[in-house]
Parts: C-alpha cells; structure tokens; sequence
C-alpha cells in the first residue's frame, strides 16, 4: 500500500461544535470547519445510491455494507473505510473523514463484500488490475458461492480553499447477476431419507473477478458449483440464492465474458449432461 492519508472518523466534539453553532445562529454549517487548527477537520462527505432500474434511489433495498477505497491521482491506494447498514439506511448519519486541499481522487465503492468477496492486487496503482473476486478463487478448483456485489465509483476533485467542506455522491451498478436453475421432468429422482441428492450442477468458465472499474476479468476461469434445494411441492431441484458476476462488459457480451458450460451430474447413474 501506498504512502498516504489515513481516513478517521470525526470525533464527537466536532458534532457538539456543529451543534450549538446551528442553534445560536440558526444556520446549518455545512460548507466549512469551525476551529482554529484546521488540521484536525474533515473535509469530505461522501453519499451513496443505487437506482436499480428505475429513478427511485432502492440502496437500502439491496446493500447493507459499502467499503469504500480511495485512490490518488496516480491510483495509488491512500484510504478505506467502511459504512455499515445503520449509516446507509440514513443519509444523515454518514460520516466525514479528510483528505490534502486542492489534490484529485478516485473513489471507489464495493457494495456487500461480505465473507465469500476479497479485494485483491491493491498495490497494482491501476484500477483494471485491483479485483473483486469470489473468496474461494485461488483456494480452490471449485468456487461455491458470490456475494451479491455492486461497485460505483467517481473522481473528486478537493476545494483549493483550507476549511471548505466537499459533498459529492457515488452511485452504485449491480457486478452480479442472479440465478435460477430448476432440474425437473419424468423420471427426477427425489433425495434419499438421509437428504442425500442424487443431482449435481456446475457451471465451467464462470469468471470469479471483476475490476475497480466494473468490468469481467476475461481471462481468469473457474467451475462454480451452486447449492441444490428440493422443492417436495413443486417436485424439482433448484438453485438457492445464487449468483454470478456479470456476463457483459458494459452491455457488451460475447465469448470472452459468456462461454459457460452447464453441466448436471446424476451420481445415479453416473451419466453427465453438458449444455
């Protein structure tokens, strides 16, 4: 990691200042630091949305932890810090922190990298080459889960003048799609008494990373290998919560994103069926 500024949370004293200076005057102060050694204020706030499909900002709907990184002008990882579901719940809430007057930033936002996500190559001072990949890669052959991950990211430009406070907003694009696979028809074989399922999926040439940038690592492959649940109503196996990251690079599909092979194993019979 890179040599640079370390990204705190403001303390509580400078809520109290903020306070009673708004009730005295009757203004907000928003734009500015009220101290006499600036050196100790924040001096940025950033806010998140996502807009799914639509124009409504849904990010509570769907996102319950960001963390957020911090990049110089050379892509140089400078901080990171991470906002948890009370903070994004309420706008209000959301923490400044402070970086050098007048210097320009990428900030990026990973939206719930939760324990099957890692942020890997941090040190690369490229953005195209700092992944978000399934936990599992690298670890293993088979990778057995995604989290549901979204990633946004945006340049900021800090006020030249000390004291000046910068509110700017990041929004967040799904890296991840959801998937449904459904195995039924004649002949479907329910599990044994002791739960045992006589089916198996996997998906080869999955992609388990994604870039700072939101794109498909095209040159990284794995077999991905989602859970089966059985549906005794509906009579048929199907997938249960699982996902992949995108098939596209920014609308773009081809065979170097999507050139998945489905295959189901019937451990029954021992025969395989590839798609």
């Amino acid at each position: 990691i890179c040599k640079g500024l370390f990204i705190s949370n403001n303390g509580t004293m400078k809520k109290k200042i903020h306070t009673f200076f708004a009730l005295l005057m009757g203004l907000v102060m928003t734009t500015g630091c009220i101290k006499e050694n600036l050196e100790d204020c924040d001096n940025v706030t950033i806010y998140f949305q996502y807009l799914a499909d639509g124009d409504e900002d849904v990010l509570s709907k769907y996102i319950s932890k960001i963390d957020l990184y911090v990049f110089d002008e050379n892509e140089c990882l400078v901080g990171k810090r991470t906002y948890e579901s009370n903070e994004l719940k309420d706008p209000k809430t959301v923490h400044s922190f402070r970086l050098s007057y007048g210097k320009q930033y990428r900030v990026v936002a990973v939206g719930n990298a939760f324990e099957n996500t890692e942020v890997v190559n941090l040190e690369a001072n490229d953005l195209y080459k700092i992944y978000i990949q399934s936990a599992a890669y690298g670890r293993a052959e088979t990778v057995s889960g995604y989290d549901e991950n979204y990633v946004g990211g945006k340049s900021i430009i800090m006020p030249e003048e000390e004291g000046m406070m910068l509110h700017d907003t990041v929004t967040l694009r799904s890296a991840h799609i959801n998937l449904d696979m459904r195995i039924t028809g004649d002949g479907l074989v329910s599990p044994s008494k002791d739960g045992q399922q006589p089916y198996e999926v996997y998906i080869e040439n999955s992609k388990p990373q994604i870039n700072m940038l939101n794109y498909v690592n095209t040159e990284a492959d794995c077999i991905y290998q989602p859970e089966l649940v059985y549906d005794e109503e509906e009579k048929c196996y199907h997938t249960d919560y699982a996902a992949l990251y995108r098939l596209d690079n920014r609308g773009e599909i081809d065979n170097n994103t999507c050139s998945h092979i489905l295959i189901v194993k019937n451990k029954l019979t021992g025969i395989d069926y590839s798609f």
